[in-house]
């Protein structure tokens, strides 16, 4: 018959693997944390891309916006020395200012029209400035 196996004594833990033993649950508890934040901030990037896109939107409407005013601006200066030429040419007994003064009153209310709109891209653009958090030094 053979003899009998021994089982072996346990071996008792090392003095530092109670120390290191914490350590691990520390870390554990902080990539934990680092996940749930991780989550939150991911959750909310679809929000992010979603504002950016429409400040890119409204930017590019904007430029186009100003890119016509500008073109309309530059024609006005054209039409209006056409019509300083015209004038010149005309005897002043038989000017007929019908037409000029409905043109000028046309853009007198075309200005006004543009300079709410401008009062009101002034309130947008701060509000949007508000927005931004200050920078972090």
């Amino acid at each position: 018959m053979w003899p009998r196996r021994r089982t072996p004594a346990p071996v008792p833990d090392p003095v530092w693997l109670p120390a290191l033993r914490a350590q691990i649950a520390t870390i554990g508890a902080a990539v934990h944390t680092v996940t749930t934040k991780l989550d939150v901030i991911m959750s909310q990037q679809d929000e992010v891309n979603a504002a950016v896109a429409a400040l890119n939107d409204a930017q590019q409407q904007l430029l186009q916006v100003v890119t016509d005013q500008g073109t309309q601006v530059t024609q006005l200066g054209t039409d209006l020395a056409a019509v300083q030429e015209a004038l010149a040419k005309i005897p002043p007994t038989s000017v007929d200012l019908t037409e000029l003064n409905a043109a000028v009153a046309g853009l007198q209310s075309t200005v006004g029209t543009l300079t709410s709109n401008q009062a009101s891209l002034d309130t947008a653009v701060q509000g949007l400035t508000d927005a931004v958090p200050p920078a972090t030094p």
